[in-house]
This record gives structure tokens, sequence and C-alpha cells, in this order.
């Protein structure tokens, strides 16, 4: 099991270095500096309404990714 969410570290980390500099910007106010979306809007000068659609896009593309490269640890 633990091998298991080192792999899913390892993609994580992967795959947020892949997401363009804004979106890891995003990532990093959300994440690293612990921050709400709300807070992260403020910050960045954006609608609230419209960074939980840029959050959860980014989530997807981070899912998505972290999925396919699982997959191709997992059959290389």
């Amino acid at each position: 099991m633990l091998s298991d969410m080192d792999d899913r570290l390892k993609a994580l980390e992967y795959c947020v270095a892949k997401l363009n500099k804004q979106d890891r910007d995003l990532i990093n106010l959300k994440y690293k500096k612990n921050m709400t979306i709300k807070n992260v809007a403020r910050e960045t000068k954006r609608p609230i309404h419209g960074m939980y659609k840029t959050m959860a896009r980014i989530h997807n593309l981070l899912k998505q990714c972290i999925s396919k490269r699982l997959v191709e640890w997992r059959t290389a």
C-alpha cells in the first residue's frame, strides 16, 4: 500500500511540473501557501466563481495525468 502512495505522489509531482506556469502558480498558492480558493481569487484579482472553475479544471487535468502516468508505469 505504501508503494501505491509513493507512486501516486511521484505521479502528482510529475503532473504538477507539466502544468503551465499560471496553473502551477495557482496550485502553489492553494496548497503550498494553504490558501482558500476565495483568497487565491483575491490574491490574483480574479472572480471567485471563475477561480472555482479554474481550480476544477486544473484538478481534472491532474487527475487524468496521474491516472495515465500510473497506467504507463504499471504496464512498462
